[in-house]
């Protein structure tokens, strides 16, 4: 997969944010002429936190779901050994 570079994101995804349990790290994003664009790489972390390994990584992938941008990769197996192998489905 190739690094999609200078698309748009209009704003963080606030409504993936402001899930409980949910942290969002930013990183290769640059300022554009109408606002923040993607720079390639991993534009954003989703952390999700939880009782146990289960209900952080459901809060993580629950609050990923929620983040449309053009080029958006999400990575099923995070977590996945320590879960038991479990990935989770792709959207």
């Amino acid at each position: 997969d190739r690094d999609v570079t200078g698309v748009q994101t209009c704003a963080l995804p606030i409504s993936a944010s402001a899930q409980p349990g949910v942290q969002l790290f930013a990183a290769a994003l640059a300022s554009g002429p109408d606002g923040l664009v993607t720079s390639g790489g991993r534009v954003l972390s989703v952390t999700g936190l939880g009782d146990d390994l289960a209900r952080a990584r459901a809060r993580a992938y629950e609050a990923a779901d929620l983040i449309d941008w053009k080029g958006r990769q999400l990575r099923p197996d995070i977590a996945a050994r320590a879960a038991g192998g479990v990935e989770v489905g792709r959207r």
